[in-house]
């Protein structure tokens, strides 16, 4: 069959009219999908910079490639999450994370790694932390029930901030522990530091406050659900 590039027939009438209904479904269909990855893109990488957390694919400092490779080093030890490991601010060398307790007699640990200690990776730069023993000192050591465990929430100043949960409870991807009442602490300037209750001020509350709502709202736009 001949095709008539310059004349109206009727299958190209049939064509525009099924592209004519079909075209909007399509787009509304792809909008749709893109919105709701892209929203929980967004998500993703809020959480991730506000745990601290770098993302596959982005380019990081040398000061940024340390940190990301102490994290790692960190929870390949000791088998948790890159981003349960916080680093001190104000002495960058240091990091600090919890030692889960595999055996209940020896007890759950607030752990701190001094990165100072490790001779060869600051000297040399080696693939990752060698981690040494005597890099890392206790802050506190607490016996706990099997099923509960210690989860550190941050960092304030010299305060390491910390609360006690259950070991199968989880937070929606906007949630913040900081919000919790049941917080504490414990002073890493201090040699035997006490553990003691931590409240947030109220610049404080109101900016944790103030990133939760903002989240909720992204997600909310592209109804993302993040309640998992």
């Amino acid at each position: 069959m001949r095709i008539k590039w310059n004349s109206v027939t009727r299958s190209s009438k049939l064509l525009a009219m099924i592209l004519f209904i079909a075209l909007p479904f399509v787009g509304f269909f792809l909008g749709t999908k893109y919105g709701y990855h892209w929203a929980n893109y967004r998500i993703s990488t809020y959480i991730a910079a506000r745990q601290g957390v770098f993302l596959p694919g982005l380019e990081l400092t040398r000061n940024q490639l340390i940190e990301a490779k102490t994290r790692l080093a960190i929870s390949e030890v000791w088998q948790i999450r890159p981003q349960d490991v916080f680093r001190d601010f104000e002495k960058p060398n240091k990091f600090y994370f919890v030692i889960p307790q595999t055996n209940p007699a020896e007890g759950t640990a607030l752990a701190m790694y001094d990165l100072a200690w490790d001779v060869s990776y600051g000297k040399y730069e080696v693939m990752k932390p060698s981690l040494e023993r005597y890099s890392v000192s206790y802050l506190l050591r607490q016996y706990l029930p099997e099923d509960r465990e210690l989860r550190i929430v941050g960092i304030r100043g010299k305060d390491l901030v910390f609360r006690e949960s259950f070991k199968d409870e989880t937070l929606g991807k906007c949630a913040s522990a900081w919000l919790y009442q049941d917080l504490e602490s414990v002073n890493v300037s201090q040699e035997n530091p006490e553990r003691r209750p931590y409240t947030l001020s109220g610049g404080e509350l109101k900016s944790v406050q103030k990133e939760v709502t903002d989240c909720l709202e992204i997600a909310e736009e592209a109804g993302v659900d993040v309640t998992k």
